[in-house]
């Protein structure tokens, strides 16, 4: 009798698992295809940036598009040690990004195009008083990179300046004579014209430095404007992430100087390696 209930038992197990496996794969959602819509359209996380006190971080989240004009990135914010949701910091149209904290753990600098910018610009953000970000910048060029000196007084960042601007007035107005050019017709006569997908300018990437509280944006300080190594003709900035040109520079410690990456021989690129040095 024992022997028999136990072929029974046995007999029921595979019935059973079977069923159980019917009901997982009735309430699992449906499988699809990976395609080319599916990868491109998921939602990115960019690279965390911890506040100074360790305590929170921010990090931009793309949602990409096929029409490039129509892809936005937004700032969010989280604990980072996991105890709540990560919540949306800001909610623009177009693109932000290269967020660093003020050493004080108060206040976000990013680069963003909001509505009535033209380029991108320099925008801050008070993260504990709360309010709309206040742009700092008014670069002919999109400005991008800031960098915060340690007394959180003054941000430095990158912008493209046109050869033989000595100022951003000057800038400007190279700027719109080449916009309102009737002729787009370019001609190189040095290397490098093109990176990749995209043809190059006679643009050279400088640092400025303006004022954090915003109150003198259009007075922003180009620091290599006349130099003689801005003059060189293999000045440029290294290429950094996304195929940009970046200076990475930072404070030193007394916030009285910046030490900055880039090159004095971009034009032998064609020939010859291009090295980097620290200025």
């Amino acid at each position: 009798m024992k022997l028999r209930r136990l072929l029974v038992v046995a007999s029921c197990a595979p019935l059973q698992l079977a069923a159980q496996s019917r009901a997982a794969e009735a309430q699992a959602p449906a499988r699809v295809p990976l395609s080319h819509e599916a990868l491109w359209m998921m939602k990115r996380v960019g690279a965390p940036v911890v506040s100074p006190d360790g305590r929170l971080v921010v990090f931009s989240i793309t949602e990409p598009s096929y029409d490039e004009k129509k892809e936005s990135a937004d700032l969010w914010i989280a604990p980072a040690e996991g105890s709540a949701k990560p919540r949306r910091l800001t909610a623009g149209k177009g693109t932000e990004s290269g967020a660093r904290w003020s050493p004080d753990g108060r206040r976000l600098a990013f680069s963003a195009k909001r509505e009535d910018d033209e380029v991108s610009q320099i925008y801050v953000l008070d993260v504990t008083g709360g309010g709309e970000a206040r742009r700092v910048t008014a670069a002919p060029l999109a400005a991008r990179g800031p960098v915060w000196s340690p007394d959180g007084a003054w941000i430095a960042y990158q912008s493209a300046v046109y050869p033989g601007a000595a100022d951003l007035e000057a800038n400007r107005k190279l700027v719109a004579e080449r916009k309102d050019a009737r002729s787009k017709v370019r001609i190189y006569d040095t290397f490098p014209f093109r990176r990749w997908d995209r043809w190059l300018d006679d643009t050279r990437t400088h640092l400025f430095v303006v004022r954090a509280d915003g109150e003198s944006a259009a007075s922003a300080r180009d620091l290599l404007a006349g130099t003689a190594l801005a003059s060189e003709p293999g000045f440029g900035a290294a290429t950094g992430e996304g195929s940009t040109d970046d200076l990475a520079p930072e404070f030193a410690p007394d916030g009285r100087s910046l030490v900055f990456v880039a090159t004095t021989n971009r034009t032998a690129a064609a020939y010859s390696s291009v090295n980097t040095h620290l200025f």
